[in-house]
Parts: structure tokens; C-alpha cells; sequence
């Protein structure tokens, strides 16, 4: 089993520093700097084995999705595994912004993978998370639930509504846990992390 120490010096060989960093407590803070959407949520963390990858708005030429969570946790779990914690910033989510988001958790997906493999870290479980102030999203769910109580034959329910899931599909990655978190008026929140 790989120590933080070896991941360490494995990301400090393969990997700029400017991409991650070890967190030497029991937290982190995630945060949305821009002024519209601010967000920061001090995340307390099941583990003091965890590291921040800091992959927003770093470009990835091999990848074509550029798009990208806010935050990307990596915690060694209970048994010497390790799982990716993704967590994105909404003011107002609605049913396009909510696509929006589910593309970043893809994007996150793809580059945190693709710089662990390379130094022995192969991730495979993943738990995600959509801070959020305003939700727009549910009420036009609900609503469009109750003015039909069944879908007709042959029609699948739209792409947004796995908002209300608790589990999401992306990519090849099916069962993603996601959970959500509410901010409060000033776009903070404190977050209770778990291992999957």
C-alpha cells in the first residue's frame, strides 16, 4: 500500500506542484471565487489522509472536455483504498445549469484520473456534490411531475431529473453517489464528508 509520503514524492516527480497539495488536518475548504457565485465550504474530512487536486481552469490538451468541478478531494479510505470527492459550486441551479454541472463532474473525472494512474493511484469510487443556494430545479421537476402523473408509452424522463436521484449515470461511470449541499445567504456551508 502506497504511504502519503510515496504519493507525495510521486506527485512531486510526475505531477507540477501547482496541481495538488497534501492537507495536513482534518479539513478543506472548497471555494467559488467568482463575485456572482461565491462560494466556500469548509469540509470536514473521514480522514487525515487526503490530498486537494487543484485541476480548474489548468488546461489539459489531451482532453477535449476543458470543463471542471471546483473542487477534487482525494482521501484514502478505511481499507488503503483511495476515492475522488468532487465538489462543484452553483448559485441557482436549474435544468441548465444542472447539464453544465454534470459535464464539470465528468471533466474532473477524466483529469484526476488521468494524472493518478500514472503514479499507481487508481481510483474507483467516486462520490460528487453540488453546492448550491437556489433551487429552480426541483420545483420545475415537481411540477411537471404532478401535471403528469405517468410518462406516456415510449417516453423517457428528461436528463434533468436525476437532480432528485441521489445517484447520477456520466460517461461510463454509472451509480455515482451525489449529494447535495445547501449554502446559506452568503454562500457558506460546512460539510460533513464520508467514504463511500
Amino acid at each position: 500500500m502506497i504511504t502519503n509520503r510515496e504519493l507525495t514524492e510521486r506527485l512531486q516527480e510526475w505531477i507540477p506542484q501547482e496541481l495538488f497539495h497534501q492537507i495536513e488536518t482534518t479539513t478543506a475548504t472548497i471555494q467559488e471565487k467568482e463575485s456572482d457565485g461565491y462560494a466556500e465550504i469548509a469540509c470536514t474530512l473521514p480522514t487525515d489522509e487526503a490530498f486537494e487536486l487543484q485541476l480548474e481552469g489548468k488546461s489539459f490538451p489531451t482532453l477535449r472536455r476543458q470543463n471542471c468541478a471546483d473542487g477534487i478531494l482525494l482521501l484514502r479510505r478505511p481499507d488503503g483504498e483511495w476515492e475522488l470527492h468532487i465538489i462543484e459550486c452553483k448559485r441557482t441551479v436549474d435544468k441548465n445549469k444542472w447539464a453544465r454541472v454534470k459535464k464539470q463532474f465528468l471533466g474532473a473525472i477524466q483529469r484526476a484520473t488521468a494524472i493518478l494512474a500514472p503514479v499507481g493511484i487508481h481510483v474507483t469510487k467516486f462520490k460528487l456534490y453540488t453546492a448550491y443556494r437556489d433551487d429552480e430545479l426541483e420545483n420545475e421537476i415537481m411540477s411537471r411531475m404532478a401535471l403528469a402523473k405517468t410518462l406516456p408509452a415510449g417516453q423517457t424522463r428528461p436528463p434533468y431529473f436525476d437532480w432528485l436521484d441521489g445517484q447520477l449515470t456520466l460517461w461510463v461511470k454509472n451509480d455515482l453517489s451525489h449529494e447535495k449541499i445547501k449554502l446559506n445567504s452568503d454562500g457558506e456551508a460546512q460539510y460533513l464528508l464520508q467514504c463511500l
